[in-house]
């Protein structure tokens, strides 16, 4: 289904060719107030919106693109820095949950060895829907370090090691009561991961790499091509 069009929403109306060929700078807006504004004021040809005025970028947070994405239209020109349901793949439970469903699939389709490729990321669960089965798997590999670390939350907050249960169990604990509540909180959702005792280090230091990839284009109908003989550098004679 098409989004309505709404003609005073930003980005709407600039699809004439001879008004984006007489404009040649970038308008953007975001509502974010650290390095990335910087950034973006800094490039030659960017010019920062304000308010309700019309923008071609739109760095916006989470909470604007589930307002506003399904339900508004946007020229085709117009890009935000989010992809939709990005969700999938940004939290770490519904991460784990489409790596896991994938391997399955892979598995009926092409058989275990294919599968076996998955099996790249530590045994993970879900807390606490899949407590038990972290309590199963746990017994079976005793004094072993696991982290916990919360589905939504970045930059390390949240996230602890233990060894014994009954660190999981003060966690809940915790989570659950309140000085100024009596009453039952929600528990937040975990993950519970076998920690990597073994890690590949630069000088001695755990590290990781976080890349921003702009993909433009898709290609959706592949070409598979067979050949009998393995290629070979040596120039025929």
């Amino acid at each position: 289904m098409s989004r309505p069009k709404i003609q005073n929403y930003k980005g709407y109306g600039l699809s004439k060719g001879k008004e984006r060929e007489q404009r040649a700078s970038i308008r953007f807006k975001t509502t974010l107030m650290n390095t990335l504004m910087d950034v973006l004021r800094n490039r030659p040809g960017w010019v920062e919106v304000k308010d309700e005025g019309e923008w071609d970028f739109y760095w916006c947070d989470v909470s604007w693109l589930r307002e506003n994405f399904d339900h508004t239209y946007m020229d085709e020109h117009v890009r935000i820095s989010h992809f939709r349901n990005h969700y999938e793949l940004t939290r770490k439970n519904y991460m784990v949950k489409n790596l896991k469903r994938f391997r399955k699939q892979l598995e009926r389709e092409a058989g275990k060895l294919e599968a076996a490729k998955c099996d790249f990321f530590p045994k993970t669960f879900e807390m606490p829907c899949e407590y038990h089965l972290f309590v199963e798997e746990f017994r079976k590999n005793p004094g072993i370090t696991w982290i916990m670390k919360p589905v939504a939350r970045s930059q390390g907050k949240g996230i602890f090691l233990f060894r014994k249960l009954k660190d999981i169990m003060d966690w809940r604990k915790d989570t659950r009561n309140s000085d100024d509540q009596k009453e039952e909180i929600p528990v937040e959702n975990y993950v519970a991961q076998r920690y990597i005792e073994n890690p590949y280090l630069i000088g001695g230091r755990k590290f990781d790499l976080r890349v921003y990839v702009l993909v433009m284009s898709m290609f959706t109908s592949p070409m598979l091509q067979c050949k009998r003989r393995p290629p070979t550098t040596t120039p025929r004679r």
